[in-house]
């Protein structure tokens, strides 16, 4: 005859109260328990996974110290309670934030979130939020200019920045372009976060529809000096009397394309 071993009593707090658990009878996979809240007893039947506790239990002992603080959600996550075990401080920030942890199962934060908001002393919330929206932002490849710029959490000022300012990431990052066209300093607050941006954008868009200008007229002037320097130098292949042929030379860009089309 085989021996049978009852866990007969368990109690974690829920945020609310202490719930104690009594285990009545085990049939095959189902377990029926009386459980004991705030002074009131209600029976219920719940499919018993105990086994998959227990394995888990003999890695972790620090299983059970979620459990009895209402952390169920968390209790069987392999990578939480190996860093319970190696960290001790943040054994102890995670049941100091036990509150907000103790949230109802497809509610939980995720472990990216738990140990981002011990590392950075934020609450878990404003980084659940923060790595969320940074996430979506990150699909648009386009706004990597913006990614370089506010890299880790210095996004998250810029996330705040914009939505105070009112405005869309396609216009910050025309601003952005147009500084960096004029060299502008972008590690200088004043111009990564103007005061009035709208008034900022429209000043530097201005200035980098004058420079571009006159940055293509000289690189203009430059290519008609450099045909006209070829011309000269193949001028006399045009008068060669020794040829059946007329050889022109371009002197111009529009020499160049009115020869284009007439080709």
């Amino acid at each position: 005859m085989k021996n049978r071993f009852y866990l007969k009593e368990f109690q974690f707090f829920d945020r609310e109260d202490t719930v104690v658990f009594n285990i009545l009878s085990v049939d095959g996979d189902k377990i029926t328990v009386a459980v004991t809240k705030c002074g009131k007893i209600s029976v219920s039947d719940y499919e018993l996974h105990i086994i998959s506790y227990l394995r888990i239990y003999e890695r972790f002992p620090q299983t059970e110290y979620m459990l009895k603080n209402g952390l169920c959600a968390y209790a069987e996550n392999i990578t939480l309670l190996k860093k319970f075990g190696k960290d001790k401080q943040f054994c102890k920030w995670f049941i100091r934030h036990r509150k907000e942890l103790a949230l109802p199962y497809g509610n939980t934060y995720n472990v990216t979130t738990i140990r981002e908001a011990y590392k950075t002393g934020r609450p878990l919330d404003e980084v659940k939020h923060f790595l969320f929206a940074k996430k979506q932002f990150e699909r648009e490849a386009r706004f990597n200019p913006i990614r370089q710029l506010f890299p880790g959490w210095k996004l998250k000022t810029y996330f705040d920045y914009i939505e105070k300012q009112t405005i869309s990431d396609s216009l910050y990052l025309d601003y952005l372009n147009a500084c960096n066209y004029l060299g502008v300093d972008m590690s200088e607050k004043q111009n990564c976060f103007p005061s009035d941006f709208r008034r900022a954008h429209d000043i530097r868009i201005r200035q980098y529809s004058e420079r571009k200008a006159i940055n293509e007229a000289n690189k203009k002037q430059e290519l008609m000096q450099k045909i006209a320097e070829v011309a000269e130098k193949y001028l006399p292949l045009q008068h060669n009397k020794r040829s059946a042929f007329i050889c022109v030379i371009a002197k111009s860009p529009a020499d160049l394309i009115h020869e284009g089309k007439m080709l």
